[in-house]
């Protein structure tokens, strides 16, 4: 069996949105999913205890921060845990994407209220419109799980993450998945990520925000020929 695969969900938490890529592996990876607290205020360092519980004790692996779980991904993969190989970036960021919108911060409250948005607009902004139909519902339902406490505590935790200074000092390679029609996290992000990382590679797939749930497959080869060029 090749070495594992540590995934770390976005905004939800749950998981549940990388069901598309785990039927694209076809059971290749032994896979292990962080899963975040639903309820009350928390913070990066307590989503960062969950992720670092899902890594597998006395093996290889390679960690996938998708999204919102960017920072946690990084900061795990600063801390050299013992079997790490890789570091796989997915649609995240180092630091707030957009900060000339840091303004809005104290209107995170009001964007908690996101699970309630039509999902013609989630499948807009996530999913470009293109993507199966049955994805913008999942990712409702998915959200709808989360309180709007922890939802907003979530949110706004993004507007003052930054980790720039621990992705600096991550040693494992490290690789970025952008989606061209990516309307939520910005270019920039990703070629921040590729500057500051010391040995870093950018594939850009033609996928909006939700890159690996619109183009499962072509994410699911590029990850295994991530973990075979790290020798995992």
């Amino acid at each position: 069996m090749a070495a594992s695969l540590v995934l770390l969900p976005g905004l939800d938490g749950s998981g549940e949105q990388f069901a598309p890529l785990l039927a694209a592996l076809g059971g290749a990876l032994e896979v292990s999913i962080a899963r975040y607290p639903g309820q009350g205020e928390v913070d990066f360092a307590a989503h960062e205890a969950s992720a670092r519980a899902a890594i597998p004790a006395g093996r290889a692996f390679v960690l996938l921060g998708e999204s919102f779980s960017g920072p946690i991904a990084i900061r795990l993969a600063a801390s050299a845990p013992p079997g790490l190989t890789g570091l796989i970036l997915c649609a995240s960021f180092a630091r707030f994407p957009r900060p000339r919108l840091h303004f809005l911060r104290p209107l995170a409250g009001l964007v908690s209220a996101a699970p309630l948005l039509p999902l013609w607009a989630a499948a807009s902004v996530l999913l470009g419109g293109s993507a199966a139909a049955s994805l913008p519902e999942r990712w409702s339902t998915s959200l709808r799980q989360v309180s709007p406490r922890a939802l907003r505590a979530r949110i706004e935790s993004v507007f003052d993450v930054d980790a720039r200074a621990e992705l600096a000092r991550v040693a494992v390679p490290v690789l970025y998945l952008r989606g061209r029609r990516d309307r939520l996290v910005p270019r920039a992000a990703g070629s921040e990520v590729t500057r500051l990382a010391r040995r870093s590679t950018l594939a850009e797939l033609d996928a909006p925000h939700f890159v690996l749930q619109s183009r499962p497959g072509e994410a699911a080869r590029l990850i295994r020929e991530f973990l075979a060029a790290c020798g995992a």
